[in-house]
């Protein structure tokens, strides 16, 4: 939205899914594709078939993945490196970061970061606390 300036929208609609929790006793395979959204083997949400599905977090306001991209997108604060390089050894790393609040500055805040490869924690939450123009 912010590279476009044709772009309109990108509000989120629904928040959470409409369901109502049932129960039933016959257990589902939930590893099986179903028109509802099982809790465990005997609860679901029915959601009245897909109709109902149209929310970033479940009936129960469980996060589906929807959550975390719109949450991401939507931060105020932005980091434009998508990959940094690392070498084996002390270093220190730059980062750009962008800050798109409308009347907050970014002293007081601080960064929380996890250092991984591969997926896997290197080092983990070291914190930056945010500094001055």
């Amino acid at each position: 939205m912010y590279h476009s300036p044709r772009l309109a929208g990108g509000a989120v609609w629904m928040f959470q899914d409409q369901g109502i929790l049932r129960a039933t006793n016959k257990p589902v395979d939930r590893a099986l594709p179903t028109k509802y959204v099982w809790t465990d083997p005997l609860h679901y949400y029915d959601t009245f078939g897909t109709d109902g599905m149209d929310g970033i977090v479940y009936s129960d306001r469980t996060p589906q993945v929807d959550y975390w991209q719109v949450r991401k997108v939507y931060s105020p604060v932005q980091i434009s490196e998508r990959i940094q390089s690392v070498h084996p050894g002390p270093q220190e790393i730059t980062l750009q970061v962008e800050n798109r609040f409308d009347f907050r500055s970014l002293p007081g805040m601080s960064l929380a970061w996890t250092l991984r490869e591969n997926r896997d924690a290197l080092k983990r939450q070291g914190t930056v606390e945010g500094r001055g123009p």
